[in-house]
C-alpha cells in the first residue's frame, strides 16, 4: 500500500524524470524576435489572456513540439544589470500569432507572441512594490521558453534572447499594438 507520505518523497524524482523525458527536453529555437507595447482591450477568459497594456514579444520557432495549451508552458522575461537579475516576469502565452493577431483556432504554428510586465510595471519578488518598466535600472531584458519543474527549478527549452535597455524604452515610446 502507497502511503501519501511516500508519494510526497516520490514527487522531485519523478518530475525530473517527466522533465527529462517528456516533450520539455525538445529544444525551441527562437528567431526572428521583436518587442513592442501590446495593449489589450477585452481579454479573452478562455485563453487566460486579460486587458492591460502589456510588453510583448513575438517570435518564430523552429519546433512544432510547441503546444499553447500546455498551461506548464512559460515565457520568462528577465531583467539583468550588471550580469544580475534584477526583476522577472512571467508571460500570459505564449499565443500562436497570423496576421498580427492571436489565433484561437491553432496551438502550434510559425509565429508566436507572449505578454509580459503587466501595465508596464515591474513588481518585486512579493509583489508589494511596483516600478515602471521604463523607470526600472537594467541593462538587458531576457526572454526564454520555460518548463516548470516540481521542486528542482525549471527547464528551459530555448535559446535566450536579449533585448537591451534600449530597444526596450525605444518600443515604449511608440504607439502600441492593438489587440482585443
Amino acid at each position: 500500500m502507497i502511503r501519501v507520505k511516500d508519494i510526497y518523497m516520490l514527487l522531485p524524482a519523478l518530475s525530473i524524470y517527466a522533465g527529462l523525458s517528456g516533450c520539455a527536453s525538445e529544444q525551441v529555437l527562437i528567431t526572428d524576435p521583436t518587442v513592442a507595447v501590446a495593449h489589450i482591450s477585452k481579454g479573452n477568459q478562455s485563453l487566460d489572456l486579460f486587458p492591460g497594456r502589456y510588453l510583448s514579444i513575438a517570435f518564430s520557432a523552429n519546433s512544432e513540439h510547441i503546444d499553447t495549451r500546455d498551461p506548464l508552458l512559460q515565457v520568462r522575461a528577465e531583467l539583468f544589470k550588471d550580469g544580475r537579475s534584477v526583476g522577472s516576469s512571467i508571460a500570459m502565452g505564449p499565443y500562436v500569432i497570423s496576421n498580427n493577431q492571436i489565433d484561437e483556432r491553432h496551438f502550434n504554428g510559425q509565429r508566436y507572441i507572449a505578454f509580459d510586465f503587466s501595465n508596464l510595471m515591474v513588481e518585486s519578488d512579493h509583489g508589494e512594490i511596483s516600478v515602471a518598466l521604463a523607470e526600472s535600472d537594467f541593462d538587458k531584458v531576457e526572454f526564454q521558453l520555460r518548463y516548470p519543474l516540481m521542486g528542482t527549478g525549471f527547464k528551459f527549452i530555448s535559446n535566450p534572447v536579449s533585448f537591451s535597455k534600449t530597444e526596450i524604452l525605444n518600443s515604449l515610446k511608440l504607439p502600441p499594438v492593438k489587440y482585443e
